[in-house]
């Protein structure tokens, strides 16, 4: 906590002891921790000032040390919890619970914070949406309360797409943290507006995915009609030769490349492993075609590789 330290305000004596406060609680703290510690307002606002500390809602804090060296998505989880440590009443829900659970919500709006409470009605301000608490389980995070996980699931789906949903469904199922029986079960409950999406992302889930680019991969070849499988084990004389992302047309394997970076030693090895891998496959009579990111974006473009690459493999046959 060298950047409350080195704050001009408040006292170290007074710094030192919210930094105790800040490492017993992951980074973030709330107002009253800091007038517990022995600073009061004035004092905490040099600290914003000082960028010692980051203020992400009213009442809500996070060290900025902290926050500063946290990717995105990290940044968005601390934001939920620091807000969840100003309104201990509250819950995470929907995408905020998913961030906690450590699952991707991709899609979703990061200036957004979701809520369940007792509260009678919902409200928001601030991009924070606060929802009456209702039947919702309650579980604990690490320590924070959250939506339990299908809930999260299903809200997340409901609130931002069957196409967001399945991703994060995909993730989940995957890792076994949920399973999919459970899901769709919990599914058919869902009610109201969303409800659609919630029941269309448990309808799409593939636990063989294995990662966000994956999943809407294989969304994506659905949508443009193209039947394929995932995580396809391909032999070569009896023997395991690779397991490929996908396999369509029986004889075009898709893959997505989602670093699409060999920089290094250890990089250039990376790459001439897979060059070597294609190179047997295509010896044995596959096409393979590899997506980055930006291919997810131009559907007719994967159209046409794909039904090129599908082409030139009935030809070989």
């Amino acid at each position: 906590m060298e950047a409350l330290q080195h704050a001009r305000a408040p006292g170290a004596a007074m710094t030192q002891r919210l930094a105790a406060v800040l490492a017993g609680q992951g980074g973030v703290f709330a107002t009253r921790d800091a007038l517990t510690a022995g600073i009061d307002h004035r004092e905490l606002a040099a600290l914003v000032r000082a960028r010692a500390v980051v203020r992400v809602r009213r009442g809500a804090f996070v060290s900025g040390a902290v926050y500063e060296a946290a990717h995105p998505d990290e940044r968005y989880r601390l934001r939920v919890r620091a807000l969840l440590r100003a309104r201990p009443e509250s819950a995470a829900a929907s995408h905020a619970a998913l961030a906690l659970h450590g699952l991707p919500h991709w899609s979703s709006d990061p200036r957004r914070i979701d809520l369940v409470a007792p509260v009678s009605r919902s409200h928001s301000s601030g991009g924070v949406v606060v929802r009456p608490l209702g039947e919702c389980e309650i579980v604990l995070v690490d320590g924070w309360r959250s939506a339990g996980l299908a809930a999260a699931l299903l809200q997340h789906a409901a609130g931002n797409g069957a196409l967001a949903g399945v991703v994060a469904m995909d993730a989940a199922v995957h890792s076994t943290a949920i399973g999919l029986d459970r899901l769709s079960a919990l599914a058919e409950q869902v009610q109201g507006r969303g409800a659609r999406d919630a029941r269309r992302a448990v309808a799409m889930v593939d636990p063989a995915c294995e990662s966000v680019g994956e999943t809407r991969t294989r969304i994506l070849l659905r949508d443009l009609g193209i039947p394929c499988r995932s995580q396809v084990v391909v032999y070569d004389a009896r023997a395991v030769l690779a397991r490929v992302d996908f396999l369509a047309y029986d004889r075009v394997v898709i893959e997505f490349d989602g670093l699409c970076k060999y920089d290094g030693f250890a990089g250039r090895e990376a790459l001439a492993r897979e060059k070597a891998r294609e190179s047997r496959l295509h010896d044995l009579g596959y096409e393979v075609v590899r997506l980055i990111w930006a291919d997810l974006d131009n559907p007719p473009e994967v159209l046409r590789r794909v039904q090129v690459a599908a082409a030139r493999a009935r030809a070989r046959s």
